[in-house]
């Protein structure tokens, strides 16, 4: 894999990051580090939370709900 050329050393080592991952090319690396700037930062349950991937329950006192995905900032999922 060649280094990705990047003007700022955060960005180029956290896209560089991202890029390593297995079926994650470069727009899904770019598109990802775009829309989630605090990637490389943040725990995997954070990042997915951020990204709109985690699963969160519907539970109140007694009663169990249903596990959904609902993050806050989906923008981030399209690129996944």
């Amino acid at each position: 894999m060649q280094p990705i050329p990047c003007s700022n050393r955060d960005l180029a080592e956290r896209l560089d990051l991202i890029h390593r991952v297995s079926g994650a090319g470069l727009p899904t690396a770019v598109a990802i580090l775009v829309r989630m700037p605090e990637i490389g930062r943040l725990t995997r349950e954070q990042a997915a939370a951020l990204a709109g991937l985690a699963p969160y329950d519907d539970d109140s006192c007694d009663q169990i709900g249903v596990r959904h995905i609902d993050g806050r900032a989906q923008t981030a999922a399209p690129a996944l």
